[in-house]
């Protein structure tokens, strides 16, 4: 079996929204994550809806200084630092939870040094 190195952050909003941070730290294989939400039917229920953002790595993966991008935005290649415009169109996707005997989750395909932030509203 071939692991990961992945950390997950979660943080519950007043709205009771979670918001959970994955970060997948291995430089040289994708991985899937299932994020199983125990004993909160308020927010994980068979084919309940949640949106997931993804952080994507420039040419040098975890190392990049350039060329990175959120929710498939990044910066154009103005040549004064901190100066360039965000471009691209801005994009999401939707993640719908399953339930097995693990319980009910949230699969999360996670590329190579990458991060992603699922955003579950209760």
């Amino acid at each position: 079996m071939l692991y990961c190195f992945l950390q997950l952050w979660a943080l519950k909003a007043g709205d009771n929204t979670l918001r959970i941070a994955i970060l997948n730290k291995d430089s040289n294989k994708n991985c899937n994550v299932k994020v199983t939400i125990a004993d909160a039917s308020h927010l994980c229920k068979e084919g309940q809806k949640a949106e997931l953002s993804r952080l994507l790595p420039g040419p040098q993966g975890m190392s990049s200084k350039s060329g990175l991008s959120w929710q498939g935005q990044h910066y154009d290649d103005s040549s004064s630092y901190g100066q360039g415009k965000l471009v691209g169109d801005k994009a999401t996707a939707t993640v719908t939870a399953t339930k097995d005997g693990d319980g009910c989750g949230y699969l999360v395909g996670m590329p190579k040094s990458s991060g992603a932030l699922l955003i579950i509203n209760a």
